[in-house]
């Protein structure tokens, strides 16, 4: 079962200061904020506040709530997976926005060791 989220419906950052993505995408608004879409290993499909800055060596990206988001994968590719994103993304009025994942991950490759 997946359930659909937004930045209000999550928990509050001191008791969930950080978390770690698996399935994810960077997606950029028509007003150039940018902001994770997520599904969480609970099922819950997660849309971030705005990212406030990135840290590419130590693959984090912090959003304007104050959490944490450490990268543990590439973008996800899965297209169900995907579909549960993008889908999530419209269903909160999201679009147009565009899917800069894939230069996120070049970002943060380029910083590996």
């Amino acid at each position: 079962m997946i359930y659909f989220q937004n930045e209000r419906d999550a928990p509050p950052v001191e008791q969930q200061p950080r978390v770690g993505l698996t399935s994810w995408r960077i997606f950029e608004l028509a007003d150039d904020t940018k902001r994770i879409l997520t599904c969480l290993p609970t099922g819950v499909a997660r849309f971030t506040t705005r990212i406030v800055g990135i840290n590419p060596k130590a693959r984090i990206a912090v959003t304007s709530s104050g959490r944490v988001y450490e990268f543990l994968a590439a973008p996800e590719v899965d297209p169900t997976n995907y579909s549960v994103l993008v889908l999530n993304a419209l269903r909160i009025g999201a679009a147009p926005a565009i899917d800069i994942s894939d230069d996120v991950w070049a970002l943060f490759q380029s910083h590996e060791h």
